[in-house]
Formats: structure tokens, C-alpha cells, sequence
């Protein structure tokens, strides 16, 4: 379902119409008209509707549920860092150079799932992926290896690539971009790519609950796919799902702390948006 408003701080964060920044004053001295329209343009075309993707199995599928069939309210300017990740990405889907694909669509069944998804580029033989990180998460970045759930999700994506006819990538680069100049600005890691079988079993950011289960999860509800006797669900509806972003750590934090429709995951779960 489409964003239906904004909660504008400039307001105390109550919920506003869609048309709030373009005619009152907090088009002035809050959000930009031009910046909330471009944020609902993007919200609207982010995820496709009713399928399994990859990035299901590397989130919360009850949040990706509740967004496909809700009415919600978002602050804009909690999607900062989400824009700034779309535009840099439209970017370079602009402006391809140097061969191979970008943006590729890709489809296939893995662990008897119809998966989608779609890579930012092939380019010989490594799958790529872009992503923007915080100036701060740069020092995490050359301190550590790339996180798991990062390798998990182009490991799927050369499974896919090879079952929609394309060669198989051998080996994944992952590109994280800052704002910061010079040599900070873009930062390529070359990684090792898993067995299908591997990134399956890896449980993203720490939760309870492995990829291929967040998958099935997905496929449960767009799919109304039994989830089997393990989970003891399904077919669902998102209210019936796990909470599975509060077992994802980020520091001291959750996914939960980042999810712009949390109010309505936790009011049908504990009858109050907290």
C-alpha cells in the first residue's frame, strides 16, 4: 500500500496529508516539497508487489508485509539515508561504463522458493553490490571483514544469475560509498562467495532466524505458502509473522529502532505502538 502521509516534526511528529510541505509553512523550515515528493516517488517503486526477494531473506519480512499491504504514515526525514542510498544508485545505473550488466533482474527457486531480485552489477566475474554506509560505519568497514548477510545476498544473487542464463559470478565486491572525499569516498571489498546452502544458514545481524527461514516467511504471506511445523504458522497474514527485526542487533539498537512502521508492527502485537 502507498505512503497515505508524513509525520512532520515541525508538527510534535503528528500525522499530516501528503500535500502538508508543498502548502503550509513547514515546506519552509522543515522538509523541502521537492524532497518529500522525491522520497514518495522512490517509496512507491521500492519493493515489487506480492513477490519473495532476496532482501527478504536478509530483513524483516513482517515490516516488507506490512508495508505492501498497509496504509502508513513516515517522518521523511528518517529516510535520509535511504534517498541518498537511491540516488547514488541511480546514478551509476545512469552512467554504466566499462561492460558487463547493471541492475539485473534476476529470478529463480532456491530451497523451493520462486525468489526475485536484482544485483547493481555484474561486471566479468564477480557479482556487485553498492551500498551507502554512514561516514561513521567506514572504520568498521577496514577494521572487519564484509559482514555475512552482505556475502549471503550476492551468493544468492550468482545462484539467480546462473539460473536466468547468465554465467555464474565466482566471486562477490562490494562497494560501500560515503560521503566523506578522496579515498574514503568508495571502498571495494572483495569477498569469497558461499553455497547456496551457507548463505541459507546464515542468520542476519545476529537474529533468530536464518535467511532461508526469513525467505519462507515472505513466501508464506505473498504466497500463502505453508510455513511448515517448525514455525507452527501458516499461510499467514503479517500480524501472525515473527518479530523478527527486534532479534537484529545494530549496536544497542534493533531493526525494530530503525522501522518507519513499527507503530503499527507493535500496536497489533502489544495493543500499543510501543
Amino acid at each position: 500500500m502507498p505512503i497515505i502521509g508524513w509525520l512532520c516534526s515541525g508538527c510534535g511528529g503528528r500525522q499530516v496529508p501528503l500535500d502538508h510541505f508543498a502548502t503550509t509553512k513547514c515546506g519552509e523550515s522543515v522538509v523541502h516539497p521537492d524532497y518529500a515528493a522525491a522520497l514518495l516517488a522512490d517509496r512507491r517503486g521500492h519493493y515489487a508487489s506480492g513477490v519473495v526477494e532476496v532482501s527478504h531473506g536478509l530483513g524483516c519480512p513482517r515490516r516488507y508485509a506490512i508495508e505492501q499491504s498497509e496504509d502508513y504514515w513516515i517522518d521523511p526525514l528518517q529516510s535520509n539515508s535511504a534517498l541518498t542510498g537511491t540516488a547514488w544508485h541511480k546514478m551509476m545505473e545512469a552512467n554504466i561504463d566499462g561492460g558487463g550488466k547493471a541492475e539485473v533482474q534476476l529470478s529463480g527457486v532456491i530451497a523451493g522458493i520462486k525468489v526475485h531480485g536484482k544485483t547493481d552489477r555484474i561486471r566479468g566475474c564477480a557479482v556487485e553490490d553498492h551500498k551507502h554506509i554512514s561516514d561513521w560505519n567506514l572504520k568498521y568497514i577496514r577494521a572487519e571483514p564484509v559482514k555475512p548477510e552482505h556475502i549471503a545476498q550476492e551468493s544468492l544473487y550468482a545462484e539467480l544469475a546462473e539460473q536466468s542464463g547468465l554465467s555464474r559470478p565466482t566471486k562477490g565486491r562490494t562497494w560501500y560509498h560515503t560521503t566523506r572525499p578522496g579515498k574514503d569516498a568508495l571502498v571495494p571489498v572483495e569477498n569469497v562467495l558461499m553455497t547456496v546452502e551457507e548463505a541459507l544458514a546464515v542468520k542476519p545481524y545476529g537474529g533468530s532466524f536464518t535467511v532461508h527461514q526469513l525467505l519462507r516467511q515472505a513466501d508464506s504471506t505473498f504466497n500463502s505458502t505453508p510455513l511448515g511445523p517448525d514455525l507452527n504458522y501458516g499461510p499467514v497474514s503479517w500480524n501472525l509473522l515473527p518479530l523478527a527485526g527486534s532479534t537484529m542487533s545494530f549496536g544497542s539498537k534493533s531493526m525494530c529502532d530503525y522501522c518507519q512502521v513499527r507503530d503499527i508492527c507493535t500496536q497489533a502485537e502489544n495493543g500499543a505502538p510501543f
